[in-house]
């Protein structure tokens, strides 16, 4: 791991401060319906990784009305990327559910976001955090979206390459500057294995780069040469900017993507 990414790992994992509190994971479920425009704070204990995770859930405009429905982004590296993202959602007035996942400690993101850690990650995204998300929100299922950064950012990717293309978890995955350079062979031959299951894949792929450009390229044009059915992909650069900076205005421009009315 390089000097960089130990930093941004030290500032992804900061303290945020608690406002409205949701009632402690493991208690039954109940559809919440606060005020919109707020942020509920709680966490969520996993049976698959040992750990609790913070949670910080943006409720868009609208969603004190019970019978809207919103897109949800499940955003990793939600400590330092929250606030971020709240903005520019608010900005452009996309109106989605977002949840940022806390990574609990910059040595704990090595383990989550890359493998072997990732593949039990992934089941705590899929059969704890969405239904949890799920029972208590109004998300729209079929427009789930998973968003991550640097090292989360390559998560992202293997979060594509594991899913079952018979039941995909989501519809969009968003990769900012992932640090695809971390285990390359085993990004290479994922995606190969994921190729040879099944040539359809249905999903929008949003890949961007600053830092990491040049590794962001190669992935993309793997990818693209695939010819998969059904793929929508977009490669978004940012040469010369920070690695961190860069984070938010490639957001924007996935969700514009995205969204194709966001302002």
């Amino acid at each position: 791991m390089n000097n960089k990414c130990l930093r941004y790992a030290a500032i992804a994992c900061l303290v945020i401060s608690l406002a409205v509190t949701d009632s402690v994971a493991g208690n039954a479920p109940t559809r919440l319906n606060p005020p919109s425009g707020t942020t509920v704070f709680t966490h969520i204990p996993s049976r698959h990784t040992g750990l609790s995770y913070r949670l910080s859930v943006y409720l868009p405009p609208g969603h004190d009305q019970p019978q809207r429905t919103f897109p949800v982004i499940y955003a990793m590296d939600g400590d330092s990327r929250f606030d971020k993202l709240v903005s520019v959602l608010r900005q452009h007035r996309i109106n989605v559910i977002l949840v940022g996942v806390s990574c609990v400690s910059a040595e704990r993101r090595v383990i989550d976001y890359t493998m072997p850690g990732a593949a039990k990650y992934y089941q705590f995204l899929t059969r704890e955090l969405i239904p949890f998300i799920e029972t208590r929100y109004h998300a729209r299922p079929k427009q789930r979206m998973l968003s991550g950064h640097s090292l989360s950012g390559e998560f992202v990717l293997y979060a594509l390459f594991m899913e079952d293309p018979n039941r995909r978890y989501f519809a969009s995955y968003i990769s900012s500057d992932g640090s695809f350079w971390y285990q390359p062979n085993l990004l290479t031959s994922m995606e190969k294995k994921m190729y040879t299951r099944s040539r359809r894949l249905s999903v929008n792929l949003i890949l961007s780069g600053a830092g990491n450009l040049r590794y962001v390229t190669s992935l993309y044009n793997d990818i693209t040469r695939r010819g998969y059915d059904g793929l929508q992909v977009k490669l978004l650069t940012y040469e010369g900017w920070d690695h961190v900076e860069m984070d938010a205005p490639s957001f924007k421009d996935g969700m514009r993507f995205l969204f194709k009315s966001a302002g």
